[in-house]
């Protein structure tokens, strides 16, 4: 899936378009402290964080995606552009982030079938997250593994829920979608 995001310039294209079926971060959790960290997991161009640090300057939001995606230097570009501050994480080939800072909303949309270590990923999430910090995500059951997703999501579909399920109280889910607090 890196070559595939790193070469298809339709991944760049659609980005933006696919993220107005999102709900906005800031209508969604409007209850969020001055200050608060937020971590765009699988980001792409990050629409939604941008949109959210447009109206509220205070967050401090943390951009992480694979560094051969083309949508990378487009969503720094947006952001600089605006002169809004940010961090770039590079989410390495491992899905082990190297970043030691702790969140108060951790986004992960459209990302976890494309995982080739969700677990992994997942117990970085419950790791940095603070207390009471909240998860909002999905993870697409895939019948038909082609060149976006990976074999290994859906192996370890069923041990990520059982970690979420032992580890976090769930707050609500509509269509696949979930938003859960660290217990």
């Amino acid at each position: 899936y890196r070559e595939y995001y790193a070469e298809n310039i339709h991944y760049l294209e659609r980005q933006d378009y696919y993220n107005l079926n999102h709900i906005q971060i800031l209508s969604e959790f409007k209850k969020l402290n001055i200050g608060a960290n937020i971590l765009d997991y699988g980001c792409g161009t990050a629409t939604l964080s941008f949109k959210a640090k447009t109206k509220r300057n205070d967050l401090n939001i943390f951009l992480a995606d694979i560094p051969e995606a083309i949508t990378k230097n487009y969503a720094k570009w947006r952001f600089d552009k605006y002169k809004l501050d940010y961090t770039w994480i590079d989410i390495p080939k491992n899905e082990k982030l190297l970043c030691k800072s702790k969140f108060d909303l951790i986004r992960c949309h459209d990302v976890f079938e494309h995982s080739f270590y969700p677990l992994i990923v997942i117990k970085f999430f419950f790791d940095h997250l603070k207390d009471e910090g909240l998860l909002s995500f999905d993870y697409l059951e895939i019948q038909k593994v082609h060149k976006e997703t990976t074999i290994e999501s859906q192996q370890y579909r069923k041990e990520f829920f059982d970690f979420i399920n032992l580890n976090f109280k769930y707050i609500y889910s509509f269509k696949n979608k979930y938003v859960v607090k660290k217990k």
